[in-house]
């Protein structure tokens, strides 16, 4: 069965990101080809390109877990967080702006989020999480 092989290889590489995140994302992308709306193994992906510091990548890995689940708060804080690294500002903060107006838990995230260190003194940033 196609989808069983796929959550096989999405299990596996949820058990190899820590000790091997390079046969991690093999296997998440072999479950990909085997399941392309495959949500959770596009975010896994998203995560171990942004843990190799490939910014890039990892977006487009998110930017397709959002076409599939539009309205998915975590993925686009990723994202969110992802464009501040990149110094991105104002798509980092429009990216939170809408993470936080999906889920509020979020505005706590936020704030103790490093990869927001840059920005958290803009007002913007702080408009966003609903700080003075």
């Amino acid at each position: 069965n196609l989808s069983e092989n796929a959550v096989e290889y999405f299990e596996t590489g949820i058990v190899k990101n820590e000790t091997a995140p390079d046969d991690a994302i093999v296997n998440f992308l072999k479950a990909l080809a085997k399941k392309n709306d495959f949500t959770e193994a596009f975010e896994w992906l998203g995560f171990l390109y942004r843990k190799k510091a490939f910014y890039d990548a990892s977006l487009d890995a998110y930017r397709e877990a959002l076409n599939i689940n539009p309205q998915s708060a975590r993925v686009i804080f990723n994202i969110a967080q992802i464009h501040a690294l990149k110094d991105d500002t104002s798509s980092a903060l429009a990216a939170l702006d809408k993470a936080v107006s999906l889920d509020r838990t979020y505005r706590e995230l936020a704030g103790n989020s490093y990869e927001f260190n840059e920005i958290k003194n803009l007002p913007e940033f702080k408009r966003i999480l609903g700080r003075r």
